[in-house]
């Protein structure tokens, strides 16, 4: 009891420890049961992939630039998506630079 009229204790209030640590394990095994088996957003099926046997530049120079970066169609699509961002970034910047020299 406590010592202030019409309050309990805190004690009281709480779960014992046991039953606080069963709960939590029954709401974790719950929650992970929940998200394997239904997911929010349906995957997509992977693209069509050719894998190349040559370097980097043969690749996606074999593949077509524009291809590889925008449809991934082989295993350098990333890196051809990373030189397509650089060479944009550069056009922006002469743009901007030129734009600011009028």
């Amino acid at each position: 009891m406590s010592d202030y009229p019409g309050r309990t204790s805190i004690g009281s209030e709480l779960p014992k420890w046991g039953e606080s640590i069963e709960n939590a394990i029954q709401c974790h095994s719950a929650a992970a049961y929940v998200s394997e088996s239904v997911e929010r957003i349906p995957r997509r099926p992977p693209p069509e992939f050719e894998e190349s046997d040559k370097d980097m530049m043969s690749g996606i120079s074999e593949g077509g630039f524009l291809d590889v970066a925008l449809n991934d169609v082989n295993q350098y699509g990333p890196h051809a998506m990373v030189m397509l961002l650089g060479v944009f970034a550069s056009l922006t910047g002469l743009v901007l630079l030129l734009l600011m020299m009028l």
